[in-house]
């Protein structure tokens, strides 16, 4: 009986291996018909695939018990398991034929033939049922990635306007094309590459260009995707679209970063592997001395499946804890990196400071005073959504200013803005709209502006009745969030923190001394940071670089890890290695912290997974345990509690929830 069940179980593997290489051979001749599956069929393929091995060898287990008798439905139920253990014995076949190697593989199936000579069917139905429960878990590591990237990278926008038959008309973003009018209003980002046919805007290009200063664009101009309107309206002349472009991107990042095993996880199924040859030699030698029974108990001490699934349950829930804290990690490898960082570099513009201004030295020249030049700027600033004007009306409000009724507001896009304030002609902008209106600048004035701008600042000028009376500096504001975060890296043992800018010395330094921060690079140009991280990592430092622009993305790649944020250019976010979902840098800490537990837990998961191995060795060995009671207690125990091991990261932390994008706040993806 042992004999025709053995050969059953044989022939069923043999009749599935032909049928199944035929089915190969089919699909790949030419003229076959047989059409590519796409990565999205592949995934669905899996999957189905997963839950099949899952089902099929559920039924193993409970058909092994049901015909417990030898008998027909038995031989189907032997046959049954044939097939459902093939994929096991596939990639046993494979590590000996091609890497001749013998591997953690070989030992399942080893058991599983093992225990269906000697008639234990209930058990190899058992062993190959974990199996692929394990690597259920591993499948959800992947799905949960994928999931992840495609909720970051999804597109900021599912609508466009563009101009038909002298009509406004919302179409659907990914309908653009070429030679589109797009109409594109205060606020909202640029979809496409274009020419402006028609308006005028003012610029947040820093995404593009690094620099905190927003730039005017007229009829004529290139406007790029990833930039922001800040005031204004334009109309822009489609050159370029982004929607293949970010589903190819979508799909590039899939096919690279969904591999979530950490150096600790390489490093541990390496010497899972290297344990199978000596497991499988104690088992050869305990066979004459203890039996079959103790030999076939011994080949399942490898603590090979443990691992596997403990380790991709422990990324998981790592990877859910930082989504929970709005952080999207692309790559498991990251976390393992992050616990060697020792130096810190954040570029300046947008990362360390916002996309806003706040009020610097004012310069006066009448007899109006500090107090009476803001009340007049805040009251014509007062009704515009202009980063300029909340700067002013912020510092009103702080200074608890009244404001004076306006007549005859006049807002010029892109220059500055005119009206009638307590009998005052009041002018409020740019150096090119007092020349528009020609009003010459004092030298006082002219040297102010030039010093400001050196700095890499801007200056808002200010005239009454066609003469300047007034210049204000206009400051990057630094993150409110920027002081503490400092404060708890460095708690963590991160010293080495420095700012990077393509600023002047004076307003780099500046920032690191407002910040504390331990050392600070001006005059930065785009090549040379990535040359700045080179040198450091010469000297023997692991960077972690953190930027939002096209101007760091050499340097982000050269870095060890590289972090973006929410709004920044697309390419760095391609390029990052971490996304911090959250519109600033306050969960920059937890992240450090999540790279740290993740380590902890690893390396406990393969001491006690080792240690159960052990266990299982003492127990063949000196108490006679089975192969059934190894299984249940060392594939079956253990998995259970590698997944409450796995939750503690989860049940320790009060976390917020995984943040949904907006289109005003997600990155550009085109």
């Amino acid at each position: 009986m042992l004999l025709a069940g053995l050969e059953t179980f044989a022939i069923t593997y043999l009749v599935v291996r032909v049928a199944k290489r035929r089915k190969q051979k089919l699909s790949t001749k030419p003229g076959s018909g047989k059409k590519l599956k796409s990565d999205e069929e592949k995934k669905y393929s899996e999957e189905k695939q997963h839950n099949k091995n899952i089902i099929l060898s559920t039924t193993n287990v409970i058909g092994t018990l049901a015909f417990s008798k030898f008998s027909v439905l038995k031989l189907l139920n032997i046959s049954l398991l044939g097939y459902t253990t093939h994929p096991i014995l596939e990639e046993t076949e494979k590590s000996l034929v091609n890497e001749k190697k013998i591997k953690n593989d070989f030992l399942n199936s080893s058991i599983i033939i093992i225990c269906v000579a000697q008639g234990f069917y209930f058990t190899s139905a058992l062993v190959a049922a974990f199996y692929y429960l394990g690597s259920k878990f591993i499948g959800r590591t992947r799905d949960l990635s994928e999931k992840m990237l495609h909720h970051a990278f999804q597109l900021p926008y599912e609508t466009a306007v563009i101009i038909c038959e002298d009509n406004e008309l919302e179409i659907p973003f990914h309908s653009l094309k070429k030679n589109d009018i797009v109409v594109i209003d205060s606020g909202q980002p640029v979809p496409v590459d274009g020419e402006i046919v028609e308006g005028m805007a003012l610029l947040d290009q820093h995404t593009l260009t690094g620099e905190a200063k927003y730039c005017e664009k007229q009829i004529g101009d290139t406007v790029f995707a990833s930039t922001t309107v800040v005031s204004g309206k334009i109309l822009v002349r489609t050159e370029k679209t982004g929607h293949n472009t970010s589903v190819g991107k979508i799909n590039k990042i899939l096919s690279n970063t969904t591999d979530f095993r950490t150096q600790l996880q390489l490093r541990s199924q390496s010497l899972v592997n290297r344990t199978a040859l000596p497991i499988l030699a104690s088992s050869a030698i305990a066979y004459p001395l203890l039996g079959p029974i103790s030999a076939t108990t011994l080949l399942n001490s490898s603590p090979g499946n443990t691992l596997r699934t403990w380790g991709s349950l422990l990324v998981i829930n790592h990877l859910v804890l930082a989504s929970r804290n709005s952080i999207l990690i692309k790559d498991g490898r990251t976390l393992e990196e992050l616990r060697k960082v020792d130096t810190i570099l954040f570029d300046k513009t947008g990362t360390l400071t916002e996309n806003q201004f706040e009020l610097g030295h004012i310069v006066l020249t009448s007899s109006f005073s500090e107090m009476e030049i803001l009340k007049m700027v805040a009251s014509v600033e007062q009704k515009l959504s202009h980063p300029i004007a909340e700067a002013v009306l912020l510092q009103a409000r702080k200074m608890e200013l009244s404001l004076y009724p306006i007549q005859n507001a006049d807002y010029h896009i892109g220059f500055g803005v005119e009206a009638i304030v307590h009998n005052f002609k009041l002018l409020v902008g740019s150096a090119r709209f007092m020349t528009k209106n020609s009003i010459v600048m004092s030298p006082t004035i002219a040297n102010k502006t030039k010093q400001v701008e050196s700095k890499g600042h801007s200056v808002l000028l200010v005239a009454i009745n066609s003469e300047i009376v007034a210049a204000i500096e206009l400051l990057p504001k630094i993150r409110k969030e920027a002081f503490e975060i400092i404060k708890s890296l460095r708690a963590m043992g991160i010293d080495r923190i420095a700012v990077v800018s393509g600023d002047t010395e004076q307003p780099t330094q500046n920032i690191a001394l407002q910040l504390g921060l331990s050392d600070y690079y001006h005059n930065v140009l785009p090549q040379d940071k990535a040359s700045l991280v080179e040198s450091l990592q010469k000297k023997g430092h692991r960077i972690c670089f953190i930027g939002d622009g096209i101007n760091d993305v050499v340097a982000m790649k050269k870095a060890n890890v590289s972090v973006s944020l929410t709004g920044a250019s697309s390419i760095a976010n391609d390029v990052a290695q971490v996304l911090l979902l959250n519109k600033g840098l306050s969960h920059l800490p937890s992240l450090f912290e999540i790279s740290k537990s993740l380590h902890s837990s690893t390396n406990q998961s393969i001491s006690l997974s080792f240690i159960s191995g052990i266990v299982n060795v003492t127990g063949a060995l000196f108490f006679g345990m089975n192969i059934l009671s190894s299984a249940i207690l060392f594939n079956g125990l253990t998995m259970l509690f590698g997944v409450f091991h796995a939750q503690r990261p989860l049940k320790r932390e009060k976390l917020t929830p995984f943040p949904r994008q907006t289109h005003c706040d997600s990155a550009n993806t085109n």
